[in-house]
C-alpha cells in the first residue's frame, strides 16, 4: 500500500490532523491525533479520486484541504475540501477549467474568505504556471493570480500573518535555460480587492545562472553558451518576467565572478558592461 502525507496541522482542541493519500486506489481524507498519539479517527474519504497536500483548521476546527481530484492523467481539477473537527468529509468544491490541469498545493483561511496555490497547463505562460486563487467565505473565486515563465513553474506553500493583508508563497519556475535546479522565487499576494492594488510585500525572484563560470587551474572562464547575462533570448524572457510579475528584486548569481581578481581582465571589460547595461534596463523596466 503506498500511502503518503504532505502537511499537518494543529486544531484549537490541541489535536494533530492531516491529510492522507491513498495513492494505488486513488483515495485521498484526513486523520487525527491526540497529544497522548492516539489515533482519532479512520479517514473517511472524498466522494471522487482526490490527492490532498494542504491543510488548515478554521475557527469552529474545521478541516480545510487543498489538492486536486482526476478523472484521468490529462483531466484534473483543483479541488477545496472541507471536512468536520472530527475529520469527517463534509463537503468539497471544484476550481479551475474543463480543459487542462488545475492542482491546488496549499491553502490559508482568513476573515475573507481563503487563498489556494497551485499550479495550472490552461495558460499561455508555459507548460505549467503558478496558479493562485482568491475564494469568499462562500469559496466562489472572484479572481486569480498567474505568474508563469517560458517553462514549468512549481510551488510549494502559502503562509498568511493574520494581523496583515497579505500572503506570502514560495516556489521556482524552470525559465531561462536552467530547467535542472530551477529558481526560486519568493513572493507577496495581496488579499483585499487584489485586482487594484499592487502587493505590498516585495517579490523577490532568485536567478541562478544569471552569470555562469568555470574554474581552471585556479582562474575564472565565464560561459557564454549558460549564462542568462547577454543571452540575446534569456535575458529578455528574465526583463520581461520581472515586469509581468511584479517583481522587485532579484538575486542574481554568479555576479561575483565578474569581479573576481582570478577573473581574466578580458573577460571582466567584456561582461561588466554587460551588467552595468542589464541593471540599467531593469531600472527602467521595473521604474526603480
Amino acid at each position: 500500500m503506498n500511502v503518503l502525507s504532505h502537511e499537518l496541522v494543529f486544531t484549537g482542541n490541541e489535536e494533530l490532523f492531516f491529510p492522507v493519500n491513498y495513492v494505488d486506489e486513488g483515495l485521498a481524507g484526513v486523520v487525527g491525533f491526540n497529544m497522548a498519539g492516539q489515533q482519532l479517527n479512520d479517514p473517511q474519504h472524498t466522494p471522487t479520486q482526490a490527492y490532498l497536500y494542504g491543510i488548515a483548521a478554521d475557527g469552529n476546527n474545521r478541516l480545510w484541504t487543498a489538492g486536486y481530484e482526476f478523472s484521468e492523467p490529462a483531466d484534473t481539477n483543483a479541488l477545496i475540501s472541507r471536512f468536520t473537527a472530527q475529520g469527517l468529509y463534509d463537503q468539497h468544491w471544484r476550481k479551475g477549467n474543463t480543459q487542462g490541469q488545475q492542482k491546488f498545493r496549499d491553502l490559508v483561511l482568513h476573515d475573507q474568505g481563503l487563498q489556494a496555490l497551485g499550479t495550472r497547463t490552461d495558460t499561455t505562460e508555459g507548460s505549467a504556471s503558478i496558479y493562485v486563487s482568491h475564494l469568499d467565505n462562500q469559496v466562489n473565486e472572484y479572481y486569480y493570480d498567474v505568474m508563469g515563465s517560458a517553462n514549468r513553474d512549481r510551488v510549494s506553500s502559502l503562509i498568511h500573518k493574520p494581523d496583515a493583508p497579505v500572503t506570502a508563497l514560495a516556489g521556482r519556475h524552470t525559465g531561462y535555460g536552467v530547467y535542472e535546479s530551477g529558481n526560486a522565487y519568493l513572493g507577496g499576494i495581496l488579499i483585499e480587492n487584489p485586482k487594484l492594488k499592487k502587493c505590498k510585500t516585495p517579490r523577490i525572484l532568485y536567478v541562478a545562472d544569471f552569470v555562469s563560470g568555470s574554474l581552471n587551474n585556479g582562474n575564472w572562464t565565464i560561459n557564454s553558451g549558460s549564462s542568462i547575462l547577454g543571452n540575446t533570448t534569456s535575458e529578455p524572457n528574465l526583463l520581461n518576467y520581472c515586469v509581468n510579475n511584479n517583481i522587485d528584486f532579484i538575486a542574481a548569481y554568479g555576479i561575483n565572478i565578474l569581479f573576481r581578481a582570478s577573473t581574466s581582465q578580458a573577460d571582466k571589460n567584456f561582461w561588466q558592461p554587460k551588467l552595468y547595461t542589464f541593471i540599467a534596463t531593469l531600472r527602467i523596466r521595473l521604474s526603480i
